[in-house]
């Protein structure tokens, strides 16, 4: 199978091959761990031929290659990757010769603040299947997150993230006090005590004696099989006496390794197993372990994801089967793959505490989200079997906040249209307080009818005094991620729409417009503070901004590790705060019509951003330049 590389950003791309040894050639050389392909700035690689990659990961890393494949983890803030951005794309293929029923692309594994993928499978020209696609941007994924985080300790979203610093987890090109998205799996085993403990769910499948059929099909090459389709069919009890009482047992055995085996995981350790799906078990006696990828673990994971999604002892209706789940074997529940809306709650309508709630949540953001059991749900898998050309898209990671044209800046000489401003023209700035020069001016002509996510480059409109008396002077109209000062940090403005004082427009086309000067800060557009263009490798966002133009640039996708001039703040109390302070229709007219009331002060403080503490949401420290 060919595999077709296409890389849109601005710099140059990297690919190595990580988890397992691939068979095949680039460019008529021979693949091994230790290649590496480079994928020029905005090009296009060809020529790798890949005939087999068992469970393996393509490695995808920007402006560096990785330097140890075997080495790319969050939890190593010391290692030479870390100030990389990179991610991965799973692969399990098998040659056509083999008896394996499927090989596969997967996203599962991509991370919130990982790299856009698009990957699809070919066959003659024709695209199979749906492609996958992961382009959620972290900043939103963590936002939906946080606005539905309600079970957790205190009401925090605290399982669900990790803060650098805290407890050794780093992000990868951050290097801050920042939020990742992580499941317990992903995590050292402490963390699986912030998580609700399924014991409760546990102790009523004990205590109702609630018997599991697992059974299903599995392909995959284990330590001690072939790579060789086999079926399996396994009871799975909780007992409640003798020796095994509280264990989670699972007796059978399957078509391969014959019948009459146990698998058994300690009653100690069963609630973590649920959580974390990456459990210590021992088959006939003999300790074993998930990490193994054969016939034994895929029944544990059967179970183990029955647990986190549910339908262990459900009296749901199973969609597959039309039964209940508690009535039907796990291969109908995962075969063919159900949808989230079928797990979860839906399983458990009566009982909340018997599923995993914070996958439920997050699994409403997207296909990848770290939580491995989910994809025996309709998992972020593409069938590439039959597939002659694979066709991975690295997509544009690029921050460009914009102002649509006929905005309004104020120079050292008054108030100009940005479109009309020229580089050397001096900007009074707000936090470094003085005259910088614009360096650069970039211009893009959107049509948002083409666009992949139109969304994400809709225009958003400031009302006028929508913070306060001429606040703006008058509506001034923003990219969706162009940041406004306020309280001393940098909000994206589509976190404070509301519907009245900031709302969004559909259009078709939009003219977007931005100024750069010799380092970020913040400047006023229409008498409000917004930040000016901070370049992060965007350029190619912009018509004038180099050789090659994106044909779809992303204005939505923030660089989180690019330097800035102020604390960047898109969830918790200033957000709230600033939200709250914000003029609605009344406020405006009352101000047009020359009429006081006893309004406030305004919520947009000029003040040093160094004095700004963290209040409760994601609060990152900008580096200047």
């Amino acid at each position: 199978m060919e595999v077709k590389i296409i890389n849109d950003n601005s710099q140059t791309a990297y690919m190595e091959f990580g988890s397992a040894t691939p068979t095949g050639t680039y460019n008529g050389g021979t693949l091994d761990s230790s290649t590496t392909i480079a994928i020029a700035a905005n090009g296009t690689v060809t020529g790798v031929d890949l005939t087999q990659f068992e469970s393996g990961r393509l490695l995808f890393s920007l402006g560096s290659p990785l330097s140890s494949v075997d080495n790319t983890n969050f939890q190593n803030g010391s290692g030479p990757d870390s100030l990389l951005r990179w991610d991965k794309v799973e692969l399990s293929l098998y040659p056509a010769s083999d008896t394996v029923d499927q090989s596969v692309a997967d996203l599962s594994a991509t991370d919130f603040f990982g790299l856009e993928f698009n990957v699809e499978a070919i066959n003659n020209g024709t695209v199979v299947g749906n492609p996958l696609t992961w382009n959620e941007s972290p900043i939103q994924a963590f936002t939906d997150l946080a606005a539905t985080a309600t079970h957790g300790p205190g009401g925090t979203i605290s399982p669900y993230v990790v803060v650098t610093g805290t407890n050794g987890l780093y992000v990868p090109a951050l290097n801050e006090n920042v939020l990742r998205i992580i499941a317990p799996s992903t995590v050292p085993p402490s963390a699986e005590s912030d998580f609700t403990s399924p014991q409760d769910y546990i102790n009523y499948v004990q205590s109702n004696g609630i018997t599991t059929e697992v059974a299903g099909t599995y392909s995959r090459k284990g330590t001690t099989l072939p790579t060789e389709t086999q079926t399996y069919d396994f009871t799975a009890t909780i007992p409640n006496t003798g020796p095994q009482k509280g264990d989670l047992l699972l007796i059978g055995g399957g078509s391969l390794v014959g019948t009459g085996h146990t698998i058994d995981i300690a009653a100690t350790n069963v609630a973590s197993a649920i959580i974390s799906t990456d459990p210590t078990y021992t088959v006939d006696g003999v300790a074993a372990d998930i990490g193994q990828n054969d016939v034994y673990a895929a029944a544990v994971t059967d179970i183990l994801g029955g647990f986190n999604l549910g339908f262990v002892g459900s009296s749901a209706i199973n969609p597959n089967s039309g039964s209940a789940y508690d009535a039907t074997s796990t291969a109908s529940w995962y075969s063919p793959q159900l949808t989230a809306a079928d797990a979860f709650s839906y399983a458990q309508p009566s009982q909340p505490t018997f599923y995993n709630q914070y996958a439920a949540e997050v699994s409403a953001l997207g296909d990848a989200y770290g939580f491995p059991f989910t994809d025996l749900l309709s998992g972020p898998q593409l069938d590439v079997t039959n597939a002659d050309t694979l066709v991975i898209t690295v997509g544009a990671d690029n921050s460009a906040p914009c102002f649509i044209e006929g905005t309004l800046i104020t120079t050292s000489s008054g108030e100009h249209p940005v479109e009309r401003l020229e580089i050397g023209t001096t900007i009074p700035t707000v936090i470094g307080g003085q005259n910088a020069p614009i360096i650069w001016i970039g211009h893009r002509t959107v049509d948002c009818r083409r666009h992949k996510n139109p969304k994400s480059v809709w225009p958003v409109r400031i009302r006028r005094h929508a913070f306060g008396p001429n606040r703006p002077h008058a509506d001034l109209v923003l990219s969706p991620d162009h940041a406004v000062f306020v309280e001393g940090v940098l909000i994206p403005v589509r976190y404070l729409i509301d519907g009245a004082s900031i709302v969004q427009e559909q259009v078709e086309k939009v003219i977007y417009y931005h100024v750069e000067l010799d380092r970020h800060d913040v400047l006023l557009a229409h008498g409000l503070p917004v930040e000016t263009f901070l370049d992060t490798g965007n350029r190619g966002a912009f018509a004038n901004g180099g050789p090659v133009v994106q044909a779809h640039p992303d204005f939505n996708s923030l660089r989180w590790e690019a330097a800035g001039c102020a604390p960047l703040v898109v969830t918790g109390e200033i957000l709230e705060h600033v939200r709250a302070g914000l003029r609605g229709a009344e406020w405006r007219g009352d101000l047009d019509s020359g009429q006081q009331r006893n309004v406030r002060a305004s919520p947009v403080v000029e003040r040093d951003p160094s004095s700004v503490r963290k209040k409760g949401g994601v609060v990152r420290r900008r580096r200047t330049r």
